[in-house]
């Protein structure tokens, strides 16, 4: 009976785990950019500068995608694409619309490649052409797939030392919901 009764409270326990994190909200997107310039301060400045490149040219790229994505009506892709995205991270407003924008551009971008080079290849071009954008248009499913593998792994291993951490937050007095913050915290 005692082994029961731990049993379920282990299982409560994780269960409100989950759901405590799900609810705890993530930090808005321009404090993060505040933080992550506070932290750079201190660092070299041309590395400054090409990380501030390197963000601007990806901010651009995921503007174009998301522009293509929305012009190819997201409202296409199931739920469970839907819910995938959400599964491997990608939690954004704009994440359907950006992955519907990869699964368009990514297909035509290796077709064009390939008819650039027919001149050069020959005939043979259009037809690794087509492979390529098969390729394309799979590839994206796959890559989000295996995204979606590694975060459940990553959540697999985190999860016994958020129990940790909140056992020792709840000898230390607080109570479970407090544990549940402090112990989301801590692995964040």
């Amino acid at each position: 009976m005692t082994y029961l009764i731990a049993f379920l409270f282990a299982g409560f326990v994780a269960a409100a785990t989950v759901a405590v994190a799900q609810l705890v909200p993530s930090r808005p997107a321009v404090v993060s950019k505040r933080l992550q310039e506070l932290a750079e301060l201190g660092t070299n400045p041309f590395e400054r500068t090409r990380k501030r490149q390197r963000a601007a040219t990806r901010q651009k790229l995921e503007e174009i995608l998301e522009a293509l994505g929305q012009r190819a009506e997201v409202s296409h892709l199931s739920e469970q694409t839907r819910s995938q995205l959400i599964h491997a991270g990608f939690r954004g407003p704009n994440a359907a619309k950006i992955y519907a924008g990869i699964r368009l551009a990514l297909p035509l971008g290796l077709f064009a490649l390939c008819l650039l080079m027919t001149p050069v290849a020959g005939g043979s071009a259009v037809l690794f052409g087509m492979i390529l954008a098969m390729f394309g248009w799979v590839a994206p499913a796959f890559y989000l797939g295996s995204r979606v593998r590694r975060r459940q792994k990553e959540l697999q291993k985190a999860l016994p030392d958020a129990l940790d951490s909140m056992v020792v937050c709840v000898e230390a007095g607080l109570g479970l919901n407090q544990a549940m913050v402090r112990g989301s915290e801590e692995i964040r």
